[in-house]
């Protein structure tokens, strides 16, 4: 004790050495302290995770009975559903079922009965208008090809061309055009008269187209190769109108002249288009 107390010199030195070794010992005790509080932690964690998986595991186990069950009863239900489909309380249902089936087969036929009908109407108003417009038509033909000088054939003859409506209602916008040619040269004559036109041609009217004298027509040879046979003289003619339905019509007539007859066949004499 004296010694300790009476060697200032050592106890000096003691005391500075303790100094310096004490932030060291701080340090290793705050270290350690923080490792033990992250191994503490750790070991909560991992019984936390174990806690968890123990519940997940109860859960699955608890719910696969469920499932089961819950399966079992769909499967047992099903046998149910299907005999109460066929069940007598719902043949009523079943009955209105197959009423509905058979009145929309016998709608579906009388459908078709009615679109057969349809059509069969159709074609019948479509042939009645077409009667119609064929009997109720204007119908402009040749009616005649008189010879002025008839029983003779002269220089002062006319040829006339008659058109005439042998329809049962009028024909508007008329018009005709006329030519005498001779064959086989296929020479047109002059002197022919101009294409006529005419309003309206009433039924049963007619309109004439005139040929001047044949001496302004013809010359004297060539009157005399017609009256001997050697040429042949013909006429020909087209009529075009408009019927009361407002149809086109177009007619096209031609002959030939019989000089031993003083006359002309009628070769063609119908429409056209």
């Amino acid at each position: 004790m004296h010694m300790w107390r009476y060697n200032a010199p050592m106890r000096t030195l003691l005391l500075v050495c303790l100094a310096g070794l004490s932030p060291l010992l701080s340090s290793i005790t705050s270290g350690q302290a923080v490792k033990a509080s992250e191994e503490q932690g750790e070991t909560k964690q991992s019984k936390q995770h174990q806690a968890d998986d123990a519940k997940a595991l109860s859960k699955t186990a608890a719910g696969e009975p469920e499932n089961h069950q819950a399966a079992e009863q769909t499967h047992a239900g099903e046998p149910y559903r299907w005999n109460k489909v066929y069940a007598p309380e719902t043949w009523s249902n079943w009955a209105v079922v197959l009423v509905g089936i058979a009145a929309g087969l016998m709608a579906y036929r009388s459908l078709g009965i009615i679109g057969r009908q349809t059509e069969a109407a159709v074609r019948a108003a479509e042939l009645a208008e077409n009667a119609l417009h064929l009997t109720e038509r204007a119908d402009i033909l040749v009616a005649g090809v008189p010879i002025s000088t008839h029983p003779e054939f002269n220089g002062e003859s006319v040829i006339a061309i008659v058109f005439k409506n042998f329809g049962r209602t009028r024909g508007n916008r008329v018009e005709t055009n006329v030519r005498l040619l001779y064959v086989p040269e296929i020479e047109l004559l002059n002197g022919g008269p101009r294409p006529t036109l005419a309003a309206v041609l009433g039924a049963g009217d007619t309109l004439t187209s005139t040929f001047q004298p044949m001496r302004k027509c013809l010359n004297k040879a060539t009157f005399g190769r017609i009256i001997g046979e050697d040429l042949v003289l013909r006429f020909e003619a087209e009529v075009v109108y408009f019927d009361v339905f407002d149809k086109r019509h177009r007619t096209k007539c031609s002959g030939t002249f019989m000089p031993n007859n003083c006359s002309f066949r009628i070769d063609a004499n119908q429409e056209a288009d």
